[in-house]
């Protein structure tokens, strides 16, 4: 069996669908899981998302746009840092984050929360259109969890 370029660190269903408890919920997670904020200031955030914490690097956006930047392959950082070591964690409650290495793609389940190297993969998110709660955290790499 291959190996995903993902780990899931939990699977959650949130009881509230304000962006805020998803966000304070899953950010909770990931600090009891020993994982630590991203700091830098280059990348570019989403300080409009539906909820924002500069602190912790980390989001929750309620829509999807089609044909938005995101829908592409890509990895973080590389059209606004150098600075693309890290790892990040992604949920969704609806069509997940897509991770794609060499030519095979691979896709987690929907509430799954998961995190993979920025470098070791490219991501998308499926072109879709509308309402879908999406949680993105940047963190240092973890010396306590193998990833790809």
């Amino acid at each position: 069996m291959e190996d995903k370029p993902f780990i899931v660190l939990a699977k959650v269903v949130p009881t509230s669908k304000k962006c805020a408890d998803i966000g304070r919920a899953l950010t909770y997670i990931t600090k009891q899981h020993g994982l630590i904020p991203f700091k830098n200031k280059e990348i570019k955030r989403n300080p409009k998302a539906a909820w924002f914490n500069y602190e912790l690097h980390a989001e929750v956006r309620k829509t999807a746009v089609k044909d938005s930047e995101a829908t592409s392959w890509h990895q973080d950082g590389d059209t606004s840092t150098n600075q693309m070591n890290f790892a990040m964690v992604v949920w969704a409650d609806r069509q997940p984050t897509e991770f794609k290495v060499g030519e095979k793609i691979y896709k987690s389940e929907p509430y799954e929360l998961v995190i993979a190297k920025n470098l070791s993969c490219f991501h998308r998110r499926p072109n879709i259109d509308g309402e879908r709660y999406f949680f993105r955290q940047r963190v240092e790499i973890p010396k306590h969890i193998k990833l790809l």
